[in-house]
């Protein structure tokens, strides 16, 4: 089946576009102020109708498709988005700009949307990893098979598949729909500690206990190189355009790593302790990274100068991350606290206190909020313009461990050494839902979606 897509007002300036059934919505651009129009291939319905300049990023394009959707009454917890290039080629950067896109008049960007329900992914102490509906707290499946815990339960670009990482010395893939292990990834000869997908779905980066980084293809489960630290590997991430791996050391570095070749480009060096977390802003031209020396450390990627160093902890820096919109970092510490920098100029803006040890930080996806899990049982969302505390969640009995937002913002997910995980109003800081059935510890979770058979 073939729908006609159209663009701008109507009359003269007025485009038609035909796209065939193939599971995509399609997003076209007009030229001046952008009027996008997203609509679903199969269906031919409008998903979402919005207007932005040219100097909006493609981070802010998405979100207002989301909020556009949502407004309307479109069913996006049952969507998830991923934004490609019109000729088809990859991911595009989530911080570039539309006008860095060279939009023509008429230009195509394809959104690709998988209708079906609003999950959460969970990783437990017991072995296993789990997946509840949002909406309601239902358990759909159990994802059972490793035989030590579970650090990450982490989707794949499409929500297809999700990959475990456990301290069984593998990871897996696993189908969303059946829960079925469809690859072991099998190699390391220590706890892997981290699995991620790339943004393309085609590769899986792994970091593990043995010193050692894999990149393995996602279809077959190959090994495609491996990579040697001089230390234990802590984390794996993959740059947005898929082009390299950013790695965090045991052995005070972090690295650059070729994901075509395996060879390290690019050794961050100055950290006089463990790196515990690295991560890219959405440009991928910074690195951020937190360690047991009590600093973090922006760092330029394509030089591997250390920019800024973030040294305002009393204690270990246990996490660092950017903001979506790139003007913020996130840390986290045990000196019980969070602090937000400005990474122009290592400013501290503002302090976010716990009781006791603060393990992460994660944005909104419009970069307003961000919220600190703590040793103390609670999870709280402040303003990042403000440093103004919004809500504090203090539902669970033990340590919360893990954050995420929704995709569209509206509900946060908490997982605690409680054993169970929380989904929350962001807006009035309401438990919408308690999500429970495992037997030990819950240490990670996110939001996903999963197709309706």
């Amino acid at each position: 089946m073939a729908i006609n897509i159209e663009i701008g007002e109507r009359g003269p300036n007025m485009h038609h576009f035909v796209w065939h059934e193939d599971g995509m919505a399609v997003v076209v651009a007009s030229m001046a102020d952008l009027r996008i129009v997203a609509r679903l291939a199969v269906s031919g319905e409008t998903l979402a109708t919005v207007r932005l300049s040219r100097e909006s990023s493609v981070h802010e394009l998405r979100l207002e498709i989301l909020r556009a959707a949502a407004a309307s009454g479109a069913a996006l917890g049952g969507c998830t988005l991923r934004l490609l290039s019109s000729e088809g080629g990859g991911f595009l950067a989530e911080a570039a700009t539309l006008a860095s896109l060279d939009l023509a008049d008429g230009a195509v960007v394809d959104v690709v949307c998988s209708q079906g329900v609003c999950v959460v992914a969970t990783a437990s102490n017991d072995c296993t990893a789990c997946l509840y509906r949002r909406d309601g707290g239902e358990h759909v499946l159990t994802l059972a098979g490793h035989f030590g815990q579970v650090y990450a339960a982490v989707f794949s670009p499409t929500c297809h598949e999700v990959v475990t990482a456990s301290e069984d010395g593998t990871a897996r893939i696993w189908s969303t729909q059946s829960g079925e292990c469809t690859r072991q990834l099998l190699g390391h000869t220590g706890e892997v500690y981290s699995a991620v997908f790339s943004s393309s779905g085609d590769s899986v980066v792994t970091a593990s206990q043995d010193h050692s980084v894999k990149l393995w293809d996602s279809a077959s489960g190959h090994c495609r190189w491996t990579f040697s630290h001089a230390g234990e590997v802590y984390l794996a991430t993959f740059s947005v355009d898929d082009a390299c791996v950013l790695t965090a050391s045991q052995d005070r570095t972090a690295k650059l790593v070729s994901c075509d070749s395996g060879e390290c480009q690019m050794t961050f060096r100055g950290h006089s302790a463990e790196v515990y977390r690295a991560e890219f802003p959405p440009d991928g031209k910074l690195a951020v990274t937190a360690s047991v020396d009590g600093t973090a450390k922006i760092w330029t990627v394509e030089t591997g100068e250390c920019r800024l160093t973030l040294s305002d902890h009393a204690s270990e820096v246990k996490f660092a991350t950017f903001s979506p919109d790139s003007s913020l970092v996130a840390t986290a510490s045990e000196d019980g606290s969070a602090k937000l920098w400005n990474t122009n100029s290592a400013d501290c803006c503002w302090t976010l206190t716990a009781a006791e040890t603060v393990y992460m930080a994660a944005f909104s996806p419009d970069s307003r909020l961000v919220a600190i899990a703590s040793e103390d049982g609670t999870a709280s969302i402040w303003r990042t313009e403000t440093g103004e505390r919004t809500a504090e969640l203090n539902e669970h009995e033990a340590t919360v461990t893990w954050i995420a937002f929704s995709a569209d913002g509206q509900f946060l997910v908490t997982a605690s050494w409680d054993g169970t995980a929380k989904v929350w109003s962001v807006e009035s800081g309401e438990c919408l839902e308690s999500l429970e059935g495992h037997a030990a510890a819950v240490v990670y979770v996110e939001f996903g979606t999963i197709e309706t058979t």
